[in-house]
């Protein structure tokens, strides 16, 4: 059974109400029918002993809470088949777990776990099992005696060795190991029976135990970033072995007897220290996907044509000055890379890959369109019927490509530069803070076409994908040994289910992240700041208690006179009205604003809209910008000293409206915006990204379901101080974000809506998320007063 939708929400509260020996409705007979209950991200640190009533529940949801403990009345729950308790604060094994006799999956990462219980040799069904992200220091032994575990997860803790005990997994075939202080490879996984997937990835292995060889199920081996100087020979006599990453390691060589590896399909050797292509790949049979990115090749062996199922080949981030000729010769190849390189022609050859559909050339030093890849345009197709999707930076391209060639997606004509305004660098940042912002962004053109990327996409993974909460761009990936490189991150609130996700988006590596974006509506009260004399950025509030910023004054175009006085306002739509509702519903509703710490009626919301906007985006097509954008008019009689005094510091006169993309800074500097809302008052950042794609997600007991989604965001880098080390906060919402010209004027580029962190690095990454002005007002029919 399941409640429908405003029942769900009010399970927890059900919960505790039976707890205190009351019976809420909706009737709490109905408990004991539910068979999944998600309580995930409800801030709780107790689950109620009343769980019990759930007596039929086969799945329980309570990760992302702050859970130190279980009631023991858990053990009722006896047709429990599924648990997930990852990350709460749990420093011992719940050991009531252990009287769940039908549990097949049990999800604990994320804790603080250093043991386990010896009862959970109890759990006889158990068959999944997750402790990965704990505090384990040695293998726990309990997990061997486990009769039918099939997979077992303990990545990320601080284990050196695996307990001798492990050879009695018999129904074992997946181990992550990964992660860990394993100095050693070790000798006691060999004689795990059945095990087919192992990763060892992320230890400190520089060698490989000769028994692997008794590994005869083995199928899937990680060994990324660990200390190998040398390719382990051993692992080449693993018989079934189709997955092996080497990947970011010190290896310069492969040994010659991996042409015995006749299963193989998969070698990732990526960011390691090879000068020369290894010949000896060239002999791996059945080889389909060879990565060998971030080396320093310059030129591929001619044995490569012996590679006769290769279809994908990744030589991006290497040494190449010429297109390598050999490639031309793969028969079957239909993929490949060679982006970030310092190519600058492409050799005549090509045309003989009739098999190839992607082509990755950016990053390289084209000042043309390469005339060999024009047959692949002709019609769509080549002659030979190779339809090509080629990735050719359009700075390096320049703006000569054939007529005959859909120039659509790879040369945009630039605006006039008269059209540019150039945007000021106050003097109270330092140089040492802008040059440190300058290193973090990506170059702005890239970032033109990351966010191609993502436009691309973000249709069909919104499907796919429900709890992806945002997908932007990042300057570091995250495990990329500290080296700068740009990826597209896709930020998730729980990522364990995202295994399988696209490793790139039209060539641009892609990484998942966990991570949300959240509105900046405060429904708490929680402001932690009094800003109450402010006119631009006071807070205001609808009538149900939701705070955000007033934005700036405007005057809607009904009649198209000037106006004397403002005839309204615009702040978030989620301010006056909560994304799970239909923005209509606020229509007339009553917005008040904030006075001297009292709440006194100002206007009412005229017209709302939350989602994208179509417009014509300056090159002869439209482009779809997400708004979020209410239009509060004021009371005729409003009170005329309503509003408290504007503030010098944000003086709004002579102020214009532009696109973020008609501002620009010399190339060493970013360019710089500035909000002054309720909650923080006068905060600065940097744009770090104007395509950010956001949804709103709401978790219905646990479940993730998308009320809104945003295209074509701004995303803002935190410039911290000392007071204020975030861009915005809750109560913020609905703040205009300006530039400040050079000759002193203040253009608006947007409205804050919301805020979102990357907790991916070593330092922790604050930004704003703006809606941009120009499709905001648009919408509302309105211009600035």
């Amino acid at each position: 059974m399941a409640y429908k939708e405003r029942e769900r929400k009010d399970v927890l509260l059900i919960l505790q109400e039976l707890e205190k020996g009351k019976k809420t409705e909706p009737s709490w007979q109905e408990m004991n029918q539910l068979t999944d209950l998600w309580l995930q991200s409800r801030q709780m640190t107790s689950l109620p002993s009343s769980i019990s009533s759930c007596s039929n529940l086969q799945y329980l949801n309570l990760s992302w809470n702050h859970l130190t403990h279980l009631p023991d009345s858990i053990s009722q729950l006896k047709h429990l088949r599924k648990f997930d308790l990852g990350h709460n604060d749990f420093k011992e094994f719940p050991t009531q777990i252990c009287s769940l006799s039908e549990l097949k999956e049990l999800n604990i990462r994320n804790n603080k776990l250093t043991s386990l219980h010896p009862d959970v040799n109890k759990l006889t069904n158990l068959m999944y099992l997750d402790l990965g992200s704990n505090q384990f220091i040695d293998f726990p032994a309990e997990v061997c005696h486990i009769p039918e575990l099939e997979t077992l997860n303990i990545y990320q803790n601080k284990i050196s060795s695996v307990h001798p005990d492990v050879t009695k997994m018999t129904k074992l075939t997946k181990l992550d190991l990964g992660c860990n202080e394993f100095t050693d490879f070790p000798a006691g996984v060999c004689n795990i029976p059945e095990l087919k997937i192992l990763g060892m990835n992320r230890n400190k292995i520089s060698s490989v135990h000769p028994d692997v060889i008794k590994m005869t199920k083995l199928t899937n081996l990680d060994l990324e970033k660990n200390q190998f100087t040398d390719f382990p020979a051993e692992v080449c006599n693993i018989p079934e072995l189709k997955i092996l990453g080497m990947n970011r390691n010190k290896i310069s060589s492969v040994h010659p007897d991996v042409i015995k590896m006749t299963k193989l399909t998969n070698l990732d050797l990526d960011q390691n220290q090879f000068t020369d292509f290894p010949a000896e790949v060239c002999h791996i049979s059945e080889l389909e996907t060879l990565k060998m990115n971030w080396n320093k090749i310059s030129s591929v062996h001619p044995y490569v044509i012996n590679m006769t199922k290769l279809t994908k080949l990744d030589l991006g981030s290497n040494e190449f000055t010429d297109f390598p000729a050999e490639v031309c010769n793969i028969p079957e190849l239909k993929i490949l890379g060679m982006n970030w390189n310092k190519i600058s022609n492409v050799h005549p050859d090509v045309i003989k890959m009739t098999k190839l559909t992607n082509l990755e050339l950016s990053e390289n030093k084209f000042t043309d369109f390469p005339a060999e890849l024009l047959l692949f345009f002709t019609d769509g197709s080549s002659s030979k019927g190779s339809k090509l999707a080629s990735s050719l930076d359009r700075r390096q391209a320049g703006q000569s490509m054939s007529d005959t060639a859909d120039t659509s997606a790879l040369c945009k004509k630039p605006k006039p530069a008269e059209k540019l305004l150039k945007c000021k660098v106050p003097d109270f940042i330092s140089k040492e803070v802008l040059e440190k912002i300058t290193r973090d962004l990506v170059p702005r053109d890239i970032r033109k076409e990351m966010g191609a990327a993502i436009q691309k996409h973000s249709v069909s993974l919104q499907q796919r994908y429900p709890n992806i909460s945002r997908i932007s761009i990042s300057r570091i990936q995250a495990d990329g040994a500290g080296e700068k490189k740009p990826c597209i991150a896709v930020y998730c609130s729980d990522i364990t289910n995202m295994a399988h996700f696209p490793e790139k988006f039209e060539g641009y590596p892609v990484e998942v992240r966990e991570g949300t974006f959240s509105l900046n509506a405060d429904n708490e009260g929680s402001r932690d700041n009094d800003h109450s004399q402010l006119h631009i950025g006071c807070s205001v509030a609808s009538s149900s208690q939701l705070q955000g910023s007033l934005g700036v004054f405007v005057n809607h175009h009904r009649g198209g006179h000037a106006s004397a006085q403002p005839q309204a306002f615009v702040t978030c739509a989620h301010v006056v009205c909560p994304y799970s509702k239909e923005a209509e519903t606020a229509i007339n509703k009553s917005v008040y604003v904030e006075n001297n710490q009292t709440w006194k009626k100002c206007g009412f919301v005229s017209k709302c809209y939350v989602g994208d906007v179509k417009l014509d985006n300056g090159f002869g097509s439209e482009r779809s910008y997400g708004v979020d954008i209410a239009l509060v008019e004021l009371n005729k009689n409003a009170e005329a000293n309503l509003f408290p005094i504007q503030s010098q510091q944000t003086s709004f006169s002579d102020v214009d409206i532009r696109d973020v993309e008609d501002i620009y800074n010399d190339e060493e500097n970013p360019i710089l915006v500035h909000k002054f809302g309720a909650t923080t008052g006068l905060t600065h950042g940097a744009v770090s990204f104007e395509y950010d794609y956001c949804r709103d997600i709401e978790l219905i007991d646990g479940v993730p379901s998308v009320t809104k989604s945003l295209s074509n965001m701004i995303t803002v880098l935190s410039i911290p101080t000392l007071d204020k080390p975030t861009f915005s906060k809750k109560g913020d919402s609905g703040s205009a974000v300006y530039v400040e010209l050079e000759n002193g004027k203040k253009v608006i580029i947007g409205i804050l809506v919301g805020s979102a962190s990357d907790t991916s690095g070593e330092v922790p990454v604050h930004c704003g998320i703006v809606s941009r002005i120009h499709p905001s007002l648009h919408q509302m029919q309105a211009c600035l007063y």
